[in-house]
């Protein structure tokens, strides 16, 4: 099951961690990318059933491990809402032994 959002309406992006190297990653459409300006968005009740069903079909074959739906604003960039998803986006904000680097 995945994690739920307070934030109720709005568009949606997928997000998870890649299982074999840990980094975050998001959903483009057709493929996973670590870069949040690629996701999808999507924003109809129908978009977002069918974008939860894909996350949990990619962690099932292996893919990916947590993914998630993160709500982002309407401008035309990604943004977060979430003070969690602004922080994840801007990666790790201390140095630690041994983490894999961009």
């Amino acid at each position: 099951m995945m994690a739920s959002s307070k934030i109720k309406d709005g568009p949606r992006i997928l997000t998870a961690n890649a299982l074999l190297s840990g980094r975050i990653v998001y959903w483009t459409g057709s493929a996973w990318s670590r870069s949040a300006d690629e996701a999808m968005r999507v924003s109809t009740p129908e978009e977002i059933a069918e974008l939860e069903a894909r996350g949990a079909a990619e962690e099932m074959v292996n893919m990916v491990v947590g993914a998630y739906l993160v709500p982002v604003s309407e401008s035309g960039t990604i943004e977060p809402l979430e003070l969690r998803e602004r922080r994840r986006l801007g990666g790790p904000s201390i140095g630690l032994p041994g983490a894999v680097t961009a």
